[in-house]
C-alpha cells in the first residue's frame, strides 16, 4: 500500500496524519507459488553457495506478506514507526512496488499479475550502507530466475 495516502490535520495545534492505505494483495495462484519457492532450502543454499563475494553467515530466506511504498526515502525512526503502526503485519518500507501493483490492477485484458522479490539490504537508520547490495541482487535474481523456470516456462515438445 501507499504509505502516504491519506489526509493531513490539525490536532490540538499538532499536524496529525490520517491514513488511508489502499492495499493490493498477490494473487493466490503467485501467493502459493512463491512459498513452494520459499520452503525449497536446498534452492535457498545452492543460490547462497554460489555467492562468491562477501555474503551473510546463513542462506538467504523468502518471507511473504505486505509492504508499504512511499515517494520519500526513509531514514527516522518517527516516521518509520508511523509506517509500521498501519499493518502490524509489516514486513517492508520500499519505494516502487505499490506502482508496479496499481498499474498492474489498471491494465486491460490481458490482466499481467504483478509481485515483487525484494532483499533487505538496510532497516532504514544510521547504519544504511551499500555493502550488501550486490549480494542482495544477486538473491532477488537468482530466486526469479528459479521462479519462472519452475512456474511460467512450457518446455517445448520434442
Amino acid at each position: 500500500w501507499d504509505w502516504g495516502s491519506g489526509k493531513w490535520t490539525m490536532l490540538e495545534a499538532k499536524p496529525q496524519f490520517q491514513p488511508a492505505p489502499h492495499q493490493i494483495g498477490l494473487s493466490t495462484w503467485m501467493r502459493e507459488r512463491l512459498r513452494v519457492i520459499g520452503t525449497d532450502e536446498e534452492l535457498l543454499r545452492q543460490i547462497w553457495d554460489l555467492w562468491e563475494g562477501p555474503k551473510p553467515e546463513a542462506p538467504p530466506t523468502l518471507h511473504l506478506g505486505p509492504s508499504a511504498s512511499g515517494a520519500a526515502v526513509l531514514a527516522d525512526g518517527k516516521t518509520i514507526e508511523r509506517v509500521i503502526e498501519q499493518h502490524r503485519g509489516l514486513l517492508g518500507i520500499e519505494m516502487e512496488v505499490y506502482g508496479v501493483f496499481e498499474a498492474a490492477s489498471e491494465a486491460a485484458t490481458p490482466r499481467p499479475q504483478a509481485f515483487a522479490l525484494k532483499s533487505v539490504v538496510d532497516f532504514a537508520d544510521a547504519m544504511k550502507g551499500d555493502e550488501t547490495q550486490a549480494y542482495a541482487a544477486y538473491v532477488s535474481a537468482s530466486i526469479l530466475r528459479h521462479f519462472a523456470e519452475r512456474f511460467l516456462f512450457v518446455p517445448a515438445s520434442s
